[in-house]
């Protein structure tokens, strides 16, 4: 993926106090990413900053501007709603 300039990002909803654990387990399990990050405490799970945080934080890490092309989830409402131009408007609710 990374030869055809693709990045992986992960955003879930697991405790950012499991972070350490959340990215140890994908590793041991072979599941490849350049950034995972999870949910603050307190922080409501609706997830579009942190998705918009993801973007900004590969961009910065391997230059350029990412854009999003494939969202995977358990529930409709993981999914973006995205503007025109492929950028996140929101969550779908």
């Amino acid at each position: 993926m990374h030869a055809l300039g693709g990045l992986v990002a992960i955003v879930t909803n697991r405790d950012t106090g499991n972070d350490v654990v959340t990215r140890t387990n994908l590793k041991t399990l072979g599941i490849w990413f350049d950034y995972e990050i999870g949910q603050k405490g307190g922080e409501p799970s609706e997830n579009s900053q942190r998705w918009r945080d993801a973007v900004t934080i590969l961009a910065q890490r391997g230059g350029g501007s990412p854009r999003p092309v494939l969202w995977l989830g358990d529930q409709v409402t993981d999914f973006p709603i995205l503007d025109a131009q492929g950028h996140i408007v929101r969550a779908m609710s």
